[in-house]
């Protein structure tokens, strides 16, 4: 089943339910036209508040990631000088090593 048909699903079987609630409580048609009417507008707020939540979230883990790749970055360049440093002692002690041509 695809993801788009799913939430399609139930979106329909959302507003299937709040219909039927609606017109099955005991309420005059004042209440119900302020209950649907603040229902609604908390239904065209929710998509502002999913994306502002996604885009805090998508912001921390770029952040995150990012702090991540700098310290990996700095031990990588550590442990190269380290190895450069071994490298150059090690042809140090070699050459020390060898014997002198006469």
């Amino acid at each position: 089943m695809h993801k788009k048909s799913l939430w399609s699903g139930v979106a329909a079987g959302y507003a299937v339910s709040v219909l039927a609630s609606l017109l099955t409580a005991p309420k005059s048609g004042k209440d119900y036209r302020r209950k649907v009417s603040s229902g609604a507008g908390t239904v065209q707020q929710t998509p502002a508040r999913i994306k502002g939540k996604a885009n805090a979230r998508s912001d921390k883990l770029y952040e995150s990631g990012k702090i991540r790749y700098e310290l990996l970055h700095g031990k990588l360049d550590n442990i190269r000088l380290e190895a450069r440093i071994k490298g150059a002692s090690s042809m140090q002690y070699q050459s020390m090593q060898k014997p002198a041509d006469k």
